[in-house]
Order: structure tokens, then sequence, then C-alpha cells
């Protein structure tokens, strides 16, 4: 029988160094624990009440959808992701999708019932960013189903390696471009006057915000470190050791 080894997981483990992979869990850990510092002291606030407003849903969906599942639908893909690592690729992209749609619909719900409820719209930075996430949060629907499409389609050997990687290149951008303006909007609703009313200490409001960016750039490295790697492993042809001694 034929045995053949992939070529990138021979350089992937070969060249791993201890720092590198130190690195990359540590990243990994402190995106877990400042999107959860972010999530709840969110939450927390929209829930101070026992009803929650137009507003205080608004911040709760978009808070989660963004923040919490997207943020996560992306570690997920990730080799050093603490609570996936153990899963199979393919089980890895199936957790990917399914956080990235419901983070999805969340945000997209949390953004329109807003829309509805306000007068007056995008006459703020906060707002600006938030229709910008919302415009770019639809179109990272539309092209991951195509991105997934064009894999399907791949499998059978009727588009090249080219289009399918373009399309995850594509995909991967517009994802990290909506986390990033999400983390813009959400940097804006911090100097809400309702918010800094209940935290109450300036510079526990930077803290937040430096948190809330910390956090999306980890994330955002993580990104390009699964980017890299899906790109090497496409152009590394598998190598047959059959007949090598």
């Amino acid at each position: 029988m034929r045995q053949i080894i992939n070529n990138a997981d021979i350089i992937e483990n070969k060249n791993e160094t201890t720092w590198l992979y130190t690195l990359k869990v540590t990243i990994n850990l402190l995106s877990h624990v400042f999107s959860s510092l972010v999530v709840v002291i969110c939450v927390w606030f929209s829930c101070r009440s026992t009803k929650l407003t137009v507003i205080e849903l608004h911040i709760v969906l978009c808070v989660l959808g963004y923040q919490l599942l997207m943020s996560q639908g992306i570690l997920a893909l990730s080799n050093f992701n603490s609570w996936s690592i153990y899963f199979k690729r393919r089980h890895r992209r199936c957790i990917h999708w399914a956080l990235e749609f419901i983070g999805a619909i969340l945000a997209i719900v949390g953004s329109i019932e807003v829309i509805i409820y306000k007068q007056e719209h995008f006459n703020t930075l906060h707002g600006i960013l938030g229709l910008c996430a919302f415009i770019a949060t639809m179109i990272s629907i539309f092209n991951g189903t195509m991105t997934s499409l064009a894999t399907k389609i791949s499998s059978y050997g009727i588009t090249g390696i080219g289009l399918t990687t373009a399309s995850k290149c594509v995909h991967g951008v517009t994802g990290i471009a909506t986390l990033f303006l999400a983390a813009g909007s959400l940097h804006y609703g911090y100097d809400k006057g309702s918010f800094r009313k209940w935290i109450n200490n300036e510079n526990f409001i930077i803290v937040l915000k430096i948190f809330t960016w910390f956090f999306t750039i980890c994330v955002g490295f993580e990104f390009w470190i699964i980017l890299v790697k899906r790109i090497k492993c496409k152009n590394i042809m598998p190598v047959d050791v059959s007949n090598q001694n």
C-alpha cells in the first residue's frame, strides 16, 4: 500500500518552535479573556433593569453577535484554540459556520431593530461604523456561502485550487473587516452618556476600549495565521514516499 505524507504537515511540525507555540497559545488565551470581559460588562449594563429597552436589546444582540459568536467562530478554526483544539478540521469548519451564522443573525436583528426605533440615523461615528459593520456582515454571509460552494465544487475537480483559495481569502478579509468595524462602533458606544454614567470611571472606559481593540487584533492575528497556513497547504503538493528508503 502506498503511503502519502502531506508536506505541509511535515513543515509545520518540524519548524514549530517552543516560543512561537507559546506565543500563539498566549494570544489565543488573551483573546478569550478580554472578549469575555467586554461581553460580560456590556450585557451586565444592558440587563441592569428587569425589562430591556430597544437600545439595551440592541447592545445585547450586537455584542453577543459580533464580539462573542463571530469572534469565537474565527478562533474555532485555529489549531491553538483552547476549546476546539481536539476537534477534527471538518468539525471545526462546521462549528465556524454555525457560530458565524448565528452571530450574524443576532447582529443583523440588533441593527435592524434600532434602525426602526430611532428617528435619526448615522449622525455619529458609532452609528456610521455600525452601519458599515452591518453591510460588511451581509457581504460576509454572501461570500461565505460562495466560498462553501466553491470548496464543494473544487472537491469534484471542476474548478482550480486558485479560485477556492481566492474565495477563502476574500471571505476571511471581509469577516475580519466586519469585526474591526464592529469594534470601532463599540469603541464610540462606550462614550454614550448612559454608559459613562453607569461606569462612572473614565479610566475604566479607557481600559474597556483597550481590551476591545486588543482582543479584536488578536482574533485578526489568528486569522492571518490560519490564512497563511491554508495557502501554504494549497501550494505544497503531497509527497509520495513509497519509493524512498
